[in-house]
């Protein structure tokens, strides 16, 4: 009897779990076979930095796991190949996806798997990865969100893919909140992945052969005793390598250096900016307004504090809130998308190139000068494009447009809306308030309109491209 799984990594809003080291599922389900792993479509960003990086990324992943001296790991990559994560196929891929990333916008990676019975008890059959390259930047270098690492993302989804789940340990590579910076191979990692596939002598070292973070000392993986930086190069986006500790250290912006109050930039270290923000004047720097997230820790990209779409500055916040995409809220922080449009729980959007999570639309009305994220409208709903409506027809009717239907009769309505006749055809619209005559010139019926989808692409609103 096969099972099938699925399990994400959710930065920063993933709830913190009781136990350390855990097994993915009762089952404790394991590879009784070579886990050989194919790469379907790679990074653009890993790409973009050299051809051939996001499979050395994942290769080091591997090697991550398998270099573990207590531990016999089958995992291996057998190259690139294109196919798409289809779970049920046979195949294991590991796959990125640069656009309808089908998962929640939060989640970095998702791997699902497929378990079987075996002499052993379950045996994993089957693991898919799926990578956002949507919302996330992927880097080979430390992580600093929204870029991640790729290696240290990658070892997490291979450890679930082998049988592992989430840690609660801080600074173990399968817990499940990661910000920035490397993921490395921790004891309580080395716990699990050693009781999963133990090895009956440990394994002796030669060279590099150690999980990162690891040198090989006299035949065996120790902590590693170089320094973690040479050049700026070797950090975050928003770090720089202090030259005298040999340490990537944040500078640019920094945690220290924003979210004080400030009259001028001359109360605010050297390149940081004295601007309005949520009504009061602090020390802080721009941010990607679309990517509320793009801000130091203890702090969110507050779009609204200027007048751009795609720029906001970075303000000062305690945590992210409980609130999912689409519930009330009042400000940023009730929402865990920590971003908060016309009184619901949203993610800002480009009007002219519009990206949001699956079943979500970029909404031209809710957000100042931006789009936001919401669900389709229904029927009778205001609207200012055809996108925004749940049957993508939003027409210009009285002072306003309105996401409406063609229609025959009433019958093809809502209650609250008729069948009218509008610019040649008939639409699901308000009825006329009453006039004091009792009567509507309006026959409840009607012949389908002709050459209706010529009119429709003068009566209907276009969406912005």
């Amino acid at each position: 009897m096969k099972k099938l799984g699925l399990v994400a990594a959710l930065l920063l809003l993933a709830p913190r779990v009781a136990a350390a080291w855990t097994y993915i599922e009762l089952t404790h389900p394991r590879w009784g076979t070579p886990f050989e792993i194919e790469l379907g479509a790679p990074s653009a960003d890993l790409e973009g930095i050299a051809a051939g990086t996001t499979e050395a990324e994942l290769q080091k992943a591997i090697d991550d796991w398998r270099f573990v001296p207590c531990a016999e790991v089958p995992i291996d990559l057998v190259g690139q190949s294109g196919a798409a994560a289809i779970l049920g196929d046979g195949k294991n891929v590991v796959t990125f996806y640069e656009s309808d990333w089908p998962h929640d916008f939060s989640f970095v990676g998702m791997t699902s798997y497929e378990t079987d019975s075996c002499s052993a008890g379950w045996c994993m059959v089957e693991a898919d990865v799926e990578l956002n390259g949507v919302n996330y930047v992927w880097t080979d270098v430390r992580g600093s969100l929204p870029y991640v690492n790729a290696r240290s993302i990658l070892m997490h989804e291979l450890g679930h893919a082998l049988g592992l789940g989430h840690s609660s340990v801080s600074g173990a590579a399968m817990n499940p909140r990661y910000t920035r910076g490397y993921l490395f191979i921790a004891d309580d990692d080395v716990d699990g992945i050693c009781t999963l596939y133990p090895r009956e002598e440990p394994r002796i070292c030669e060279g590099d052969d150690c999980p990162f973070g690891l040198s090989c000392v006299d035949g065996e993986c120790r902590p590693a005793t170089r320094v973690p930086c040479t050049t700026h190069n070797d950090c975050a986006y928003d770090e720089r390598c202090n030259e005298e500790s040999g340490r990537c250290v944040q500078e640019a912006p920094g945690g220290d250096a924003i979210g004080h109050p400030c009259s001028s930039e001359a109360d605010c270290d050297e390149g940081i900016l004295c601007e309005p923000v949520l009504g009061r004047s602090i020390c802080t720097v721009p941010c990607d307004g679309l990517t509320p997230r793009s801000c130091p820790t203890g702090f969110y990209c507050e779009r609204k504090a200027t007048a751009e779409c795609g720029t906001g500055y970075c303000a000062p916040v305690r945590e992210a809130g409980g609130g999912a995409l689409g519930t009330p809220c009042e400000t940023s922080s009730d929402c865990g998308s920590l971003h908060c449009a016309d009184g619901i729980c949203t993610t800002p959007c480009d009007l002219d190139a519009p990206i949001c999570p699956p079943g979500l639309v970029c909404h031209a009305d809710m957000d100042e000068g931006c789009g936001a994220c919401a669900k389709p409208r229904p029927l009778g709903a205001p609207c200012v494009d055809n996108g925004q409506c749940d049957g993508e027809l939003c027409l210009d009717y009285r002072r306003g447009g309105i996401c409406t239907a063609v229609c025959e009769s009433h019958d093809d309505c809502p209650a609250a809306l008729r069948c009218l006749a509008e610019g040649g055809a008939r639409f699901c619209l308000p009825p006329p308030k009453d006039d004091g005559c009792g009567c509507q010139s309006t026959s409840p019926g009607g012949a389908a309109p002709v050459v209706l989808s010529a009119l429709l692409l003068w009566i209907s609103r276009r969406r912005r491209r």
